[in-house]
């Protein structure tokens, strides 16, 4: 205490007074200055991280563009497979003469072709599926060809059963369940 009272006689009050609020400025100046550095530092490291994610994503960027392409080339390939009509009767009928040329081409004899399917549930489908019942008569041989006809075919059918029966007339009673295989186009 003896040292502050000698220290305000011998440089009065104000000046004291002066030097105390000079430090403190230089102290609080100190103080701002490192608040700053740090704000920027931390801008900085996120603007970083910010430029690793962005260029990480740029690099995926390429690949998920390569995947795209991939997947368009796919969805043609797969279009150029499936009947295109406006409806459902209309991909049936389309499915039905698709048919009748295989078998007629393999030399086949037509009995009865049936398509069946569910109008209601079919639509808003823009994708869907017709189950056709075939029964016609030929001979083993015959078949095979139509078989070999219909999967060289650009049309996609998959065939869930056939049966054989031997006839009087012809050689084979052919009964066949096929599944066919539609897309009716959105309108944009």
């Amino acid at each position: 205490m003896n040292r502050l009272t000698q220290l305000i006689d011998r440089y009065g009050t104000k000046t004291l007074l002066l030097w105390f609020a000079a430090v403190l400025l230089v102290v609080n100046l100190g103080r701002y200055a490192t608040l700053y550095f740090q704000n920027q530092q931390a801008e900085l490291e996120s603007r970083v991280t910010l430029l690793g994610q962005h260029q990480i994503s740029a690099g995926k960027l390429a690949g998920l563009k390569a995947r795209v392409a991939t997947l368009v080339k796919q969805k043609e390939q797969m279009d150029s497979f499936l009947f295109e009509a406006k409806s459902v009767e209309e991909a049936a009928s389309s499915m039905q003469i698709a048919i009748q040329e295989q078998l007629t081409a393999a030399g086949l004899v037509l009995e009865t072709l049936k398509p069946s399917f569910q109008k209601n549930s079919e639509q808003g489908k823009t994708i869907g599926e017709i189950e056709i019942k075939v029964r016609f008569a030929g001979s083993l041989n015959e078949f095979s060809h139509f078989l070999a006809g219909l999967y060289q075919s650009k049309k996609l059918f998959q065939m869930e059963s056939f049966t054989l029966k031997p006839s009087r007339d012809t050689k084979l009673t052919i009964f066949l369940e096929l599944r066919g295989f539609y897309r009716i186009p959105q309108e944009k």
